[in-house]
């Protein structure tokens, strides 16, 4: 339903009701899409395709030093050296790397 409303637009402009069962889905995709969207708490979905929506800028996640730890260790587990023996062994593309 909510993408018969988006294929819909007229001028870039698309309105629409959503079904209530799809409300949940339809605030998920309202923050989605590349474009200008909203949703009613009535469950009436506006879309202008003809401008970008506003996107909040990324904001840097300081990691608590137990979970850098944890997730450092999994990294170093996860590595191997880049060498002949270790290529040997089967990690990477072998020593005939044609890819």
């Amino acid at each position: 339903m909510i993408a018969r409303i988006a294929e819909s637009a007229c001028g870039g402009l698309a309105t629409g009701a959503v079904p209530e069962d799809d409300i949940a889905l339809a605030v998920s995709y309202a923050a989605a899409v590349p474009h200008l969207a909203s949703l009613s708490a009535e469950g009436f979905l506006a879309l202008d395709l003809t401008k970008p929506a506003q996107k909040l800028p990324v904001r840097r996640i300081d990691l608590p030093s137990n979970i850098l730890f944890e997730w450092s260790a999994l990294t170093a587990r996860l590595l191997v050296p880049d060498t002949d023996a270790s290529r040997l062994l089967g990690a990477g593309a072998g020593l005939d790397d044609i890819d």
